[in-house]
C-alpha cells in the first residue's frame, strides 16, 4: 500500500449513518435477543471500522495505533465492571489511561489535534496549509537566531 489516505465524497455521512444503525441495531437486539441481529451488528461494525481507518494516512497512523490500545484497555475496564473482576478494572483502566495519555503526546509532537488525525486526511483532499520559516546555515545567521 501506497500510504496515502483513501477518501471518498460523503464518507463521514456513511459513517455517521453506519454508526447510529449500530446503536438502533444493539437496542434491538437487548429487546429480541435474536443471533441475527447480533450477527448484522458485527458486520456492520466491520464496515465502519474499516471506513474510518483507511482515510488515515501512514505518518497518523501510530497515533490511531495507540489510540486503538487505549480504547482495548477501557473496553477490558467495562468488562471488568461487568463480570465484577476488580484486576480486570484496574488493568484496563491502566492501559486505557496509558494510551490515551500517549495518544496526547504523539498528536502534540505531529502539531496536530486527534479530531484532526481520525477526521482529515493529511495529504489528501483536505491538506492543512504548512508555514516554514527559513533558518539559515551561516554561522552569523545562527549566532542571531540563538541569541
Amino acid at each position: 500500500m501506497s500510504g496515502s489516505p483513501i477518501t471518498f465524497k460523503g464518507q463521514h455521512y456513511i459513517n455517521l449513518l453506519l454508526g447510529l444503525s449500530i446503536i438502533v441495531l444493539i437496542f434491538y437486539l437487548c429487546r429480541t435477543q435474536s443471533d441475527s441481529i447480533f450477527w448484522r451488528i458485527i458486520e456492520i461494525s466491520f464496515l465502519l471500522g474499516l471506513l474510518l481507518i483507511i482515510p488515515i494516512g501512514g505518518a497518523d497512523m501510530p497515533v490511531v495505533v495507540s489510540l486503538m490500545n487505549s480504547l482495548s484497555g477501557s473496553a477490558a475496564a467495562f468488562t471488568g465492571f461487568i463480570i465484577g473482576n476488580n484486576v480486570l478494572i484496574i488493568a484496563g483502566s491502566m492501559v486505557g489511561t496509558a494510551g490515551l495519555i500517549l495518544t496526547n503526546i504523539m498528536c502534540k509532537a505531529m502539531n496536530r489535534q486527534l479530531i484532526d488525525v481520525l477526521c482529515k486526511s493529511f495529504g489528501g483532499s483536505d491538506k492543512e496549509q504548512v508555514t516554514r520559516t527559513k533558518v539559515g546555515f551561516v554561522p552569523e545567521e545562527v549566532a542571531m537566531v540563538c541569541d
